[in-house]
């Protein structure tokens, strides 16, 4: 390790929707919720003091796991009661998210950290100014779509910074205070190279822009129905 080497203490959180690692039940992809606990324990391999946020059952190796004492929302009751519908489930899942982060906040106050990490932008815009002391950062997992680009300029900060994930998703909103672009990277620990695949189901990656994104349609590779995002 460098002499020059500085040690900090990491906040980071993702999501209330599931415990890490991520459940084999859970019934659908989570890819920033992995995304974020990679990147939490690359810092903390690093040397740096990590702490990492999630709901009841949050497991870590390198990394300090933050258990917040309530169900992960995919087992959570609360979403079966008779007066939760569609809009509701969001804004529920805001919320929980909100309790998570202001459990961070409130941790600051006890003992401060150095960088606070939280990958859903959308709920930390609004804490993030009452503590202009510690820098915030947000990855921007989704695109940046003409009503969030006002939200991003509206509630900016200058101690909230954005991590882009290609260069091309900052174009709707340039001026944004971006601290730099970070691609996504693969694990090729889990995912070897192969110059002759046979599973077809692994042997291309599709790619596809955003405006797929506000469309309901399909399409049809090899004879199977993938969905559109």
């Amino acid at each position: 390790m460098a002499a020059n080497f500085k040690k900090i203490r990491i906040a980071a959180f993702d999501s209330s929707q599931a415990p890490f690692p991520l459940p084999d039940d859970f019934p659908r992809p989570l890819a920033p919720l992995i995304i974020a606990a990679d990147i939490a324990e690359g810092l903390a391999k690093r040397g740096h003091e990590v702490y990492f946020y999630g709901p009841r059952g949050s497991r870590g190796q390198t990394f300090k796991a933050v258990e917040i004492d309530f169900e992960p929302l995919y087992q959570n009751k609360i979403l079966e009661l008779p007066d939760v519908r569609g809009t509701e489930k969001e804004k529920i899942a805001s919320l929980f998210d909100q309790y998570v982060i202001l459990n961070i906040f409130q941790e600051h106050q006890r003992k401060p950290f150095d960088i606070i990490h939280i990958h859903p932008v959308d709920r930390v815009l609004a804490f993030a100014p009452l503590f202009p002391e510690v820098p915030v950062v947000s990855t921007l997992h989704d695109p940046i779509f003409k009503w969030r680009a006002e939200v991003l300029k509206m509630m900016a900060a200058p101690n909230i910074h954005l991590i882009s994930i290609s260069n091309a998703q900052r174009t709707p909103a340039p001026d944004l205070n971006y601290a730099a672009t970070i691609y996504n990277g693969i694990r090729t620990d889990l995912f070897k190279f192969n110059e002759n695949p046979e599973d077809l189901d692994f042997s291309f990656f599709t790619f596809i822009d955003q405006n797929a994104f506000s469309r309901n349609s399909i399409d049809r590779i090899d004879d199977k129905i993938v969905p559109r995002c």
